[in-house]
């Protein structure tokens, strides 16, 4: 039995909001923000390949959406890269 692909949209909005809770705090991020963002974006990205894999085959809408999560999704992994250049203890 196929496994149902994850809805890409709902993916962009859950990673959209999981990033505007993470920047929302003016002051540094603490370790479980971070930790909250790393698994969100991790969920994320597996389903996202799931859905790379049948881009071409689906309709338009579905491209649109698989196209924009990977967008999100890169600048996601951005900002990860850049807290990992910060000193935890500065991100405490």
């Amino acid at each position: 039995m196929e496994r149902l692909l994850p809805d890409p949209q709902h993916e962009y909005e859950t990673l959209a909001e999981a990033l505007r809770v993470f920047h929302a705090d003016q002051h540094s991020p603490t370790p479980h923000a971070i930790t909250v963002l790393q698994d969100t974006v991790a969920r994320v990205t597996d389903a996202w390949q799931r859905c790379e894999a049948h881009r071409m085959t689906r309709e338009k809408e579905f491209r649109y959406h698989v196209v924009r999560l990977k967008l999100l999704l890169a600048g996601a992994y951005q900002t990860l890269e850049t807290l990992s250049e910060t000193p935890l203890s500065k991100a405490a």
